[in-house]
């Protein structure tokens, strides 16, 4: 069936089919043109958001530009040229001040090497300037001429410090060519330059540098990274209101800041100070500060802005100066006064020597004069020898040479002895002399070091008998027990008590320091180095122990010392005094004298004229060895250490190669520690110390010969 003869009712269906298919078609439109709308719809909110969010993201990153600008503006702008160079003196950053005075443009002088611009006459200078502030951590100066592009010179005056890693060094400058040409204000200048040597750019990190800004309207304060540092704050923290800055200084520098502060905002002129601060930590730092106003278009103030720098090291290092100064000027007056005083110390016994010396050659004086002048000047030798032992003590003291000899003494023999040895000069003075033994003969054994207790027992006796025209003086000891909590320690407590002139208070410590005496109404009535109570208060602490004294102006001394005490137990042996042995005679000797002073060779050659068979004088090292060698008959050795060629030690050591039972007697004038051990080590079989005593030097000689 064709088209034309479908039936009307299928051309119907067929109609309605076409309408339906073309409804549905309009409906896909429709609901395509919908999606559509709603996602232009959806974009154009989406585009909103992004341009309010690029919007505040604008509004951002200009706030930040505004105080990134605002600190390169300080920089940029400011009167004073600053450079950043490297190491190998290029020129890394400056501002447009820098480029001003080096007359050329910033662009072209940026990684230039600054000495390109330097006259020739000053490019050494600057080069020792740029080595002197890399090898050193502080600021250096110097004066330079530099050459601009249209040739003229400028005169600069450069201030310079380098950065922590010393990679860089940042520089200031300032012009001072009118000064040089002039002649003027040269002075004024480089302090100018001085003061603005600190004055460096808040953007960029310089050690030990930083920088503030205090908005006047708000009150708030920015400070740069290396402001926190010096505080001892966290730099991502915020700043401390400005109210609490009181907090950062001490309330001396608080009040001066605050000052300045209010004065500078006043008269716009900027302050400068040095602030005591006060870190995180709680501990104090100084610092230099820097202020002035920051104006507005109009001339009005609207903030503070500055520079700080961390000055701590130094002021610690002023102070260190000051203080050292202080010892150096004490130790001259020391000097000074050690040297008049040992001058006169040493020139009045010498004086006696000499001058009664002189008097024995008078013609016709009588033997009881001559005696009396041969006291005088044995008196005068004993006391310049006493001054001289005394300086070497104090010196080993010094040099750590001086070491302890601890061995059993019996303390009740010891004060008797000394007791003995000075009554006949206290009862010549008509003072009345005693002594305190209060411990039973098995129960006064004491370990410690004989000779130095005999010294400050002695020298404390001397001072007494020096000081006390009238009275008494006593020696003694008493034990005192010390009970401290559990522990309980006993001490042999000593003392010399006078009826003496008395020390004043305020010298009681003074006295044990070298070189002084208490305060006397006349000095020159009492000899004396000042040196005795110094050497006796080391020997005390040498062996444990500590010194004192108790006195009154014109009533007297008690003088005190405590040393450890230790009761021997009853299963030891008590030490008895052993009585010198009588010595036998003993045949006549063949005698090698070696020394190359006359007075000392004139002296051992009478001492030692009675034990001579034969003699043979010497006066070097080599002749000593050649005389042994050609003379194997020779008994006794007598030789100095300090010779001529060779010293004693190695003449020694020479002899024993060849000759190993010759006695060697060393003596020398040194009389230092290790002095007898070395001679001893050499091959010499005994040591004296110069001054040689006769008599010492005889029973040394007898202990060698003597017969069995």
């Amino acid at each position: 069936m064709d088209k034309n003869q479908q039936s009307e009712p299928e051309r119907l269906r067929q109609k309605a089919e076409e309408l339906l298919n073309k409804k549905n078609l309009h409906s896909e439109e429709r609901d395509a043109e919908f999606a559509k709308q709603k996602l232009i719809h959806e974009l154009e909110v989406h585009q909103i958001e992004l341009e309010l969010q690029n919007d505040e993201l604008m509004q951002a990153i200009d706030a930040e530009k505004r105080s990134s600008q605002k600190y390169q503006n300080l920089y940029d702008f400011a009167p004073t040229a600053y450079y950043t160079l490297s190491r190998d003196g290029r020129i890394e950053e400056l501002n447009l001040m820098g480029a001003k005075m080096l007359g050329n443009e910033r662009s072209y002088l940026k990684n230039k090497r600054f000495a390109l611009f330097v006259s020739v006459n000053s490019k050494t200078a600057f080069s020792l300037f740029l080595d002197s502030i890399f090898q050193s951590n502080k600021a250096e100066s110097s004066e330079i001429a530099t050459i601009s592009k249209d040739e003229s010179k400028k005169y600069l005056y450069i201030t310079g410090i380098a950065s922590e890693n010393r990679e860089h060094c940042n520089l200031t400058a300032v012009d001072i060519t009118e000064a040089k040409k002039t002649g003027l204000a040269l002075i004024a200048a480089k302090e100018r330059a001085e003061r603005k040597e600190i004055e460096l750019k808040a953007a960029q990190k310089i050690t030990h540098i930083g920088s503030w800004y205090l908005d006047i309207a708000t009150n708030q304060v920015v400070w740069s990274e290396e402001l926190y540092k010096m505080y001892g704050f966290d730099s991502l923290l915020p700043v401390p209101p400005y109210t609490e800055h009181q907090k950062l200084f001490t309330a001396k520098s608080w009040a001066l800041l605050s000052d300045s502060l209010a004065q500078t905002r006043e008269t716009g002129i900027p302050y400068e100070l040095e602030l005591n601060t006060v870190r995180k930590d709680g501990s104090n730092g100084w610092m230099w500060v820097r202020g002035e106003t920051v104006l507005d278009k109009k001339g009005r103030t609207i903030g503070l802005w500055g520079a700080a720098q961390d000055i701590s090291e130094r002021k610690n290092s002023e102070i260190e100066l000051k203080i050292a100064k202080e010892k150096a000027e004490e130790s001259d007056r020391l000097k000074s006064a050690f040297l008049t005083n040992m001058s006169h110390e040493i020139r009045t016994p010498m004086n006696g020597i000499l001058g009664f010396a002189e008097l024995l050659k008078t013609p016709g004086l009588n033997g009881e004069k001559q005696q009396e002048y041969i006291n005088i000047i044995e008196k005068a030798g004993d006391r310049m020898l006493n001054i001289i032992n005394d300086i070497v003590s104090i010196s080993k003291l010094e040099s750590g040479l001086i070491d302890l000899n601890i061995r059993e003494l019996n303390v009740n023999e010891q004060i008797e002895y000394i007791y003995s040895f000075f009554k006949p000069a206290i009862e010549a003075k008509k003072l009345s002399f005693s002594f305190e033994n209060p411990l039973a003969f098995k129960d006064a054994v004491l370990n410690t070091d004989r000779e130095k207790l005999f010294y400050i027992l002695s020298n404390l006796v001397k001072n007494s008998i020096k000081f006390t025209t009238s009275g008494f003086i006593e020696i003694g000891y008493y034990l005192h027990h010390d009970k401290n909590g559990a522990k309980e320690r006993t001490t042999l407590v000593f003392y010399v008590k006078d009826s003496g002139i008395g020390i004043p208070n305020d010298r009681q410590e003074a006295i044990f320091e070298r070189f002084v005496q208490a305060d006397i109404a006349d000095k020159n009535a009492y000899q004396g180095a000042g040196l005795g109570l110094s050497i006796s208060k080391a020997y005390v602490e040498m062996m444990g122990g500590r010194i004192w004294v108790i006195s009154e102006e014109g009533i007297g001394s008690t003088f005190y010392f405590a040393l450890p005490y230790a009761p021997k137990t009853e299963d030891e042996d008590i030490i008895e005094i052993v009585p010198p042995l009588e010595i036998a005679p003993f045949h006549r000797l063949n005698i090698l004298i070696v020394e190359d002073d006359e007075s000392s060779k004139e002296l051992l050659e009478i001492a030692v004229g009675d034990f001579a068979k034969e003699m043979i004088i010497v006066g070097t090292g080599m002749e000593a060895v050649n005389t042994c060698q050609k003379n194997p008959d020779i008994d006794l050795v007598l030789m100095d250490i300090q010779l001529p060629e060779m010293d004693g030690y190695e003449v020694a050591r020479r002899i024993r190669l060849f000759n190993k039972e010759l006695i060697i007697i060393a003596q020398t004038a040194y009389a230092l520690k290790g002095d007898k051990e070395n001679a001893i080590a050499a091959g010499c079989n005994d040591y004296l110390a110069k001054p040689v005593k006769v008599e010492e030097l005889k029973n040394m000689i007898k202990k060698y010969f003597q017969k069995e």
